[in-house]
């Protein structure tokens, strides 16, 4: 579930966001843009991979204690 979120969250915010529109330019600047747009990826999916990871194990519901 988790590689499958950083894959479509790495579509969306390198390929739309950053590559498509201005408005990751003009909110983060060029050089975070660069730093984003170059780190697509293996780096850019493990990164959020771990992130949401995080967020999914993330507290005391059924799924966390589940995996716990």
């Amino acid at each position: 579930i988790t590689l499958g979120l950083a894959k479509a969250t790495e579509i969306f915010v390198v390929e739309i966001i950053a590559m498509k529109t201005k408005i990751f330019v003009r909110v983060l600047g060029p050089y975070i843009t660069l730093l984003t747009v170059q780190a697509r990826g293996w780096p850019f999916v493990i990164f959020f991979w771990a992130i949401w990871d995080f967020i999914m194990l993330y507290g005391n519901y059924p799924f966390p204690k589940h995996w716990a």
